[in-house]
């Protein structure tokens, strides 16, 4: 790998004990990779499992919250009234020759 980082399938106490310090110290976590020859992800990954790691911030209440979409209307629903060009228009029956196309 690239960058002094290397794969190890486990941790050691000491490597524990040293992220451990280190987070309590207020490294970040690529700075800790750095000094321990790990990957940032690792070292993410170790603080996950012992517990290290910084909560993510509860989502506020008070905050304000994209509206809800409203639901659709059933088909059919009317939702405008008809154009005033179509009231007492009477649908007239398609002549012959037009019923055999449709």
């Amino acid at each position: 790998m690239t960058g002094g980082m290397r794969f190890q399938e486990s941790w050691t106490d000491e490597e524990y004990e040293m992220v451990r310090k280190l987070k309590a110290e207020g490294l970040t976590y690529a700075q800790i990779g750095k000094r321990l020859g790990r990957s940032k992800d690792a070292i993410v990954g170790c603080t996950r499992r012992l517990g290290l790691c910084t909560p993510k911030p509860v989502y506020q209440a008070s905050l304000p919250r994209k509206p809800k979409r409203p639901d659709p209307l059933p088909w059919g629903a009317v939702t405008l009234p008809p154009l005033p060009s179509l009231i007492g228009f009477v649908p007239q029956p398609l002549p012959a020759w037009m019923e055999m196309a449709a």
